[in-house]
C-alpha cells in the first residue's frame, strides 16, 4: 500500500514531465503502475477478493484512459493529476 501512495503522489511529477513533451516516458510509467495497481492477479483472497478485482478493473480503465489522453496530447483530467 505504501508503494501505491508514493505512486499517486508522483502523478504531478508526471504532469511536469508531460509539460516538457515527454509523453512516452509518462505512458511507460503508467504501464509500470498498471502492473500492480490494475492487476486482478494481485487481488486479495477471501471476502475482499471480488471487491479488489473490481477495483483493479476500474484502475485499469483509468490508466488506459490517461494513456489515451496523453497520446492525444491532452493532460489527464483527474484529481490525482492535480
Amino acid at each position: 500500500a505504501n508503494c501505491l501512495v508514493q505512486t499517486l503522489r508522483a502523478m504531478p511529477v508526471g504532469l511536469a514531465i508531460l509539460a516538457k513533451g515527454e509523453k512516452e516516458v509518462v505512458v511507460q510509467y503508467l504501464d509500470l503502475v498498471a502492473r500492480f495497481w490494475a492487476s486482478e492477479e494481485n487481488a486479495l483472497t477471501g471476502d475482499a477478493k471480488e471487491e479488489n478485482e473490481a477495483l483493479a478493473r476500474e484502475n485499469k480503465f483509468l490508466i488506459e484512459r490517461w494513456k489515451l489522453e496523453i497520446k492525444e496530447g491532452r493532460l489527464p483530467q483527474h484529481k490525482m493529476w492535480d
